[in-house]
């Protein structure tokens, strides 16, 4: 299997295709790209890792491909968020950031994330320009490494903790006092993964109390098919809140650039409605303008809060290696894709799980209401919307038949309700009332993906049940 970067990096399974070779292969590659960018006076490279099976095995070994090719590394001292890295990246003006993640796949997976020196994802043409290098690589592998050990002595690897200056950072970027003295209770779910503390540091000794669940570094995830932030991995974090009357759960998943919310009830707020709250607390409760970024997945509210604020909003494809330059080309004021994965003004173009929680905190102490009140006043401005995902597995022999039969569909021949199709990432389909469906596989695991969101939830359920017609074979 040739080694191949999706949405966000490149993800296989460890010790068969992710395993110290192929993971060296790309190591030596990102070397051997920073080389030609830049040949002469390189910044260090900063590299992270999460909690999963061996990530930190595979971030030693990352760490003596680029000593090998005489690139100073700045290696976190254990398991950390990949906003973390993301953060040092960008405030340090490294050459780049890796973090050895998997984000939210299941356990049996593990990755490798490449961050450029503006803490953004890799863009595709810098993707492209990897990619080439490997290929090379796989062909005839010739992988410079220095022993870690006498790159640590040499000076060339130093061990560093990248947690302090992003949370000084977070508290320059937020009133995390305010938030700390507000006396909110919080449940948060770190899911195993490598936001385990965050939270739990930031409030400290105040009367904001958070509580913990998944609290200990387990790469096998128990109770869960996978740390991603999504309702059906969310019920013993809805249990949590409903049972002790917490006002807020939070939940980030395997890497912590992704969030999940539930409101007081312990009812799980979709992506959709975190974003466009977010949207909301930049333009009504902190009066600021500027564009919004959103990928196509995201929800249509947002198109409406630009139309009330008078501030543009840019789709783009799904994946913040899209939406990452049109947030510098821009300068955006939020972006965000559907995922859970969102960020704002004066912090990196990067996704991430644990500023989100905060924003969302933030906002309910700003302006005295619940979650489920902020959700109420936010369809009190755009209007009822809801919004549902299904991810379906299907054999890679199908692909290319579902795909083909999308593809000869005639919009015309779906009825007077239909509006068009969008093909730019998969295929969306709009209708004349604003509702839309997608279907999409997914860039990061063999998943079709199917979302639509709709007036009313049994319009929402309408749609997906089309979804799954088209792509019955």
């Amino acid at each position: 299997m040739n080694i191949k970067f999706g949405t966000e990096g490149w993800r296989a399974l460890i010790d068969e295709d992710f395993n110290l070779s192929n993971v060296q292969i790309c190591a030596q590659a990102t070397a051997d790209l920073i080389k030609t960018e830049n040949p002469t006076d390189i910044s260090p490279v900063i590299i992270g890792y999460d909690t999963r099976l061996k990530s930190d095995v595979f971030a030693k070994s990352v760490a003596e491909v680029f000593a090998g090719n005489n690139i100073h590394v700045l290696l976190n001292n254990g398991p950390v968020p990949t906003p973390v890295v993301s953060h040092a990246v960008w405030s340090d003006s490294a050459a780049a950031g890796i973090v050895i993640t998997a984000s939210h796949n299941p356990s049996k997976y593990n990755g490798y994330k490449l961050k450029m020196s503006d803490g953004s994802s890799a863009s595709p043409k810098i993707v492209q320009q990897l990619e080439t290098h490997i290929r090379r690589l796989e062909q005839e592998p010739s992988i410079k490494k220095f022993p870690l050990e006498d790159a640590v002595t040499s000076g060339l690897v130093k061990t560093i903790d990248l947690k302090s200056p992003y949370l000084n950072h977070l508290n320059q970027l937020l009133n995390i006092d305010e938030i700390g003295s507000a006396g909110i209770k919080i449940a948060h779910d770190p899911m195993y993964g490598s936001g385990i503390g965050y939270f739990s540091e930031l409030f400290s000794g105040k009367r904001t109390e958070v509580k913990q669940i998944h609290s200990i570094k387990d790469h096998d995830f128990p109770g869960i098919e996978q740390p991603e932030p999504v309702g059906k991995n969310l019920e013993l974090l809805s249990e949590t809140v409903k049972h002790n009357h917490y006002d807020i759960g939070i939940a980030n998943d395997g890497d912590a650039d992704r969030v999940g919310i539930l409101d007081e009830n312990g009812e799980f707020v979709t992506p959709l409605e975190t974003f466009a709250l977010i949207c909301l607390y930049q333009l009504e409760v902190l009066k600021k303008r500027g564009p919004i970024i959103r990928s196509l997945t995201q929800t249509s509210m947002i198109d409406r809060l630009g139309k009330i604020y008078d501030v543009p909003v840019i789709e783009t494809k799904v994946g913040f290696k899209h939406i990452a330059p049109l947030i510098k080309h821009h300068n955006a004021l939020v972006a965000g894709e559907e995922s859970g994965g969102f960020t704002i003004e004066g912090h990196m173009p990067d996704r991430d799980g644990i500023l989100c929680g905060l924003i969302m905190l933030d906002m309910m102490v700003k302006t005295g209401k619940s979650v489920r009140e902020l959700i109420d006043w936010l369809f009190s401005i755009v209007g009822p919307h809801y919004y549902k995902r299904i991810d379906i597995k299907f054999k890679n022999p199908d692909r290319e038949k579902i795909l083909q039969k999308i593809e000869r569909l005639d919009i015309r021949l779906m009825g007077s309700e239909w509006h068009d199709i969008n093909k730019a990432d998969g295929f969306k389909f709009k209708l004349k009332n604003g509702s839309w469906m997608l279907i999409r596989f997914s860039g990061t695991e063999p998943l079709l993906r199917t979302y639509a969101e709709g007036r009313s939830q049994e319009e929402v359920d309408s749609l997906l049940k089309v979804a799954q017609e088209l792509i019955t074979i």
